[in-house]
């Protein structure tokens, strides 16, 4: 007998099996693979073109209500959960590359009782320096049917956080960035004042490789380390940082608008030095910027083609 036949016969002799087979079922009916992938942590998995399918991550999406339950005692928690937890959702997401919208999700109701998205986020954004993203059209939503528009929405937050963190960040500085000045020594050529570079990017996330063009537009891959010494720091160390802006798509009568809520920078991130190195250059060490405002960055002219303040 086959397998697919043993586990048939299994299932038609234990009926306890049947309804758990069957839960099962209804529970994947509203559950979808995303292809092509927007989750866009999959740099391994796709290397030179060739996708490997044990190192791709997939996103999945849900369009079936999730329901949850909480057991406890004392009713007080209760009251205060019931107060909290919907506010809590909308601030917040949840798992892997949660700062760039996965995990996101929103309340729709609590014991039965409707909790209505779109009339609270003023009173759960009061208190938080909040954006709204806008694409390149100008437009505020995206509507399209399920799969078109959550994948236009993660394309969105990644076409928009790159622009955000190197171009706009760049020009609002206006002064040199660990981006020239990491050009000029892959293209051996000597940067005066060394020490007058600012390294930008960091601050709106910082990870412990970076890719510039050397000679001949040829990428090249920077390590990057704390520097705790030239930090004059008590923090040990400093591998990564998230970024701070985290990235809320909430869905509005059908249509996706990407919210960002502005998140503090850590005070060791502020005058924080580290060494850049590799191979074909000669290692230098560059600092983040002491009096660097998120706000005041957000709501400058360099990103108003990007977010608006709400």
């Amino acid at each position: 007998m086959s397998e697919s036949k043993d586990k048939k016969k299994d299932i038609a002799d234990n009926p306890r099996k049947e309804q758990e087979c069957e839960e099962e079922q209804k529970r994947q009916e509203g559950i979808k693979v995303l292809a092509p992938s927007p989750y866009f942590a999959n740099q391994e998995g796709v290397k030179g073109g060739e996708i490997k399918g044990e190192l791709v991550t997939f996103a999945v999406m849900s369009s079936n209500k999730i329901e949850g339950k909480i057991y406890t005692k004392h009713s007080v928690l209760l009251e205060e959960l019931r107060k909290y937890l919907p506010e809590f959702f909308v601030l917040h997401n949840f798992g892997a590359r949660q700062t760039k919208g996965f995990g996101s999700f929103t309340i729709g109701a609590i014991d039965g009782e409707g909790w209505h998205v779109d009339e609270n986020l003023p009173k759960a954004f009061a208190e938080r320096q909040v954006y709204l993203l806008i694409g390149d059209s100008g437009s505020e939503t995206i509507e399209d049917d399920v799969d078109e528009a959550i994948s236009k929405v993660f394309d969105l937050i990644q076409d928009k956080h790159r622009k955000i963190k190197t171009k706009s960040l760049r020009e609002y500085l206006g002064g040199k960035t660990e981006r020239d000045l990491c050009k000029s020594l892959l293209n051996h050529q000597k940067p005066s004042d060394p020490g007058s570079y600012v390294f930008a990017r960091a601050l709106l996330g910082l990870t412990n490789v970076y890719s510039f063009r050397g000679k001949g537009k040829k990428k090249v891959s920077i390590r990057v380390k704390y520097n705790r010494r030239r930090s004059k720091s008590q923090t040990n160390t400093i591998e990564r940082f998230p970024t701070p802006l985290l990235y809320k798509p909430i869905s509005i009568d059908g249509a996706y608008k990407v919210y960002i809520i502005a998140q503090p920078i850590p005070k060791q991130m502020r005058g924080a030095a580290f060494d850049f190195c590799a191979p074909q250059m000669k290692q230098v060490w560059v600092r983040t910027s002491k009096d660097f405002k998120l706000t005041t960055f957000l709501s400058s002219k360099d990103c108003a083609q990007h977010i608006k303040k709400l």
